[in-house]
């Protein structure tokens, strides 16, 4: 990473920190409809005015806002309504994640099995048994054949043909019975 690179890196790092506290994304959102009086923003926090200043303060010196004086009042406005974008791309993020714990905590996500040998007869029956006995099961599971020599050494599978469950080896050396396999798909 050149000093350049550090120093963009470095400048990102504090419009996000600028963002990172609830109050202060909430005052974005409201930012973006319309410029806002500091009085008006209070009624909507469970906060004084004077930490809702700071938090404005905060987003200010970010460069995300800006700021006029009006007689006694300060109004402020979004100057980087792009930001929305990125609490967008949030929301996409947080969606996604509370989908995949659902589908965990359901057990609905596909198990992968990978069935782990160079091709051979005893490695297709293997594959075959599994995919057989998966077609029967409540939960999805996904069997996919692995002849790679380099993804072998990494499960250290020295005997094939070997039955890898979500990246864990589970069986090598041998073609486990029926009842087995049914045991290691639950």
């Amino acid at each position: 990473m050149t000093t350049f690179d550090l120093a963009q890196y470095q400048a990102r790092t504090q419009v996000l920190k600028a963002l990172a506290h609830p109050t202060r994304l909430w005052l974005v959102e409201q930012l973006e409809q319309q410029e806002r009086c500091v009085c008006e923003l209070v009624c909507g926090v469970d906060a004084d005015i004077s930490t809702v200043s700071k938090h404005l303060s905060v987003l200010k010196n970010a460069g995300i806002v800006s700021c006029r004086r009006q007689g006694k009042q300060i109004f402020y406005r979004l100057e980087t309504p792009c930001l929305l974008k990125l609490m967008n791309c949030v929301e996409t993020v947080i969606s996604s994640n509370a989908k995949a714990a659902v589908l965990v905590a359901n057990k609905e996500y596909p198990m992968k099995v990978e069935v782990l040998g160079p091709g051979c007869k005893r490695c297709t029956e293997l594959a075959t048994n599994i995919a057989r006995i998966a077609a029967t099961m409540a939960n999805p599971i996904e069997v996919e054949k692995v002849s790679d020599m380099a993804k072998l050494l990494e499960y250290n599978v020295l005997s094939t043909p070997g039955i890898a469950i979500d990246g864990k080896l589970v069986s090598s050396g041998r073609v486990p019975s029926d009842d087995e396999i049914e045991a290691m798909l639950r």
